[in-house]
């Protein structure tokens, strides 16, 4: 908007108030729906025109602007509870917020043969380093992709990694459309519930390998699973009773570290039912949406 250009938006969240109360733009509910409205636009250009005349006309709020509109926020809240005064909700306000909200469903994960494990969430080791209290003064100020680049080469070094896969440039990728690349991420548009990206490996020992860690973002409001399949041999198909399902348990809009442990009672007999690792699928959810994810590391 602050462009001056027509915005097409998810319908979750202030993005989709915003472009609702200016109507400066398209709200849609899935990415099929964004795909139609943009070959409707694509199709007849007129549409645009009004919709963009309305946003060149706009007044963007300044910084000064916003930081006294939240003070009177703030101050209005603080006397409201100072005199203990019930807060009356504005009837038509209320009925506008039900008719645009949507409950999430609570979608069950798909019952496998495979172990459905829950992700490890462990501390970074370099959080207890000197040096790292004085890095949370800037961190704010450090661009999100740097600081999440930044994460992961530290985070080899404390599990030893051995292999790094890039799912842009190392595999064979199925039921997902590339949206964007950044820094050690990508975006991807996922159609349909069973993307997949395949790699193929140089033999890589088993014993060498304890985790498979992944960072993932994604933007689904139910219950959602990864998986990851292995094969010990080069011709061998992969078999749900060499996988694993992950539990994808991170907020939406949150990026989220998972690391499975292959060295576990349950997974390592099967990890270890073979000498080499020659292939690895990973699946990263079984939902249609949009998910970004980071590098696969493979170490000990």
């Amino acid at each position: 908007e602050v462009a001056g250009l027509p915005v097409l938006v998810n319908e979750l969240g202030a993005p989709a108030e915003r472009v609702r109360a200016q109507r400066s733009g398209w709200v849609v509910a899935s990415v099929d729906a964004a795909v139609k409205q943009l070959v409707e636009l694509a199709g007849d250009p007129e549409l645009l025109r009004p919709v963009a005349e309305r946003v060149r006309s706009l007044l963007h709020p300044g910084l000064a602007e916003n930081a006294e509109a939240h003070r009177r926020s703030y101050d209005e809240a603080g006397l409201l509870a100072r005199v203990n005064q019930p807060l009356h909700a504005d009837p038509q306000a209320t009925a506008e917020l039900a008719r645009h909200w949507a409950n999430p469903v609570a979608t069950p994960v798909k019952a496998t043969a495979s172990r459905l494990v829950m992700g490890i969430h462990p501390a970074p080791a370099y959080q207890k380093q000197s040096w790292y209290r004085p890095f949370l003064r800037v961190k704010r100020f450090i661009p999100g992709p740097l600081r999440r680049y930044g994460r992961d080469t530290l985070l080899r070094y404390q599990y030893q990694t051995w292999r790094v896969l890039h799912t842009d440039r190392q595999a064979k990728s199925s039921g997902v459309l590339l949206l964007k690349r950044a820094m050690n991420e990508t975006t991807w548009i996922v159609r349909g519930n069973d993307p997949q990206f395949v790699f193929t490996l140089a033999p890589l020992p088993v014993r060498k390998v304890r985790v498979i860690r992944f960072r993932l973002l994604q933007d689904l409001e139910c219950a959602a699973a990864a998986q990851i399949f292995w094969t010990h041999s080069p011709d061998a198909p992969f078999d749900e009773l060499s996988s694993a399902r992950v539990v994808l348990d991170g907020k939406a809009g949150e990026w989220r570290e998972y690391v499975l442990r292959l060295d576990s009672p349950v997974l390592g007999p099967l990890w270890r039912a073979g000498d080499l690792i020659y292939r690895l699928r990973f699946d990263p959810i079984d939902h249609s949406g949009i998910i970004s994810v980071g590098p696969i590391e493979m170490g000990g």
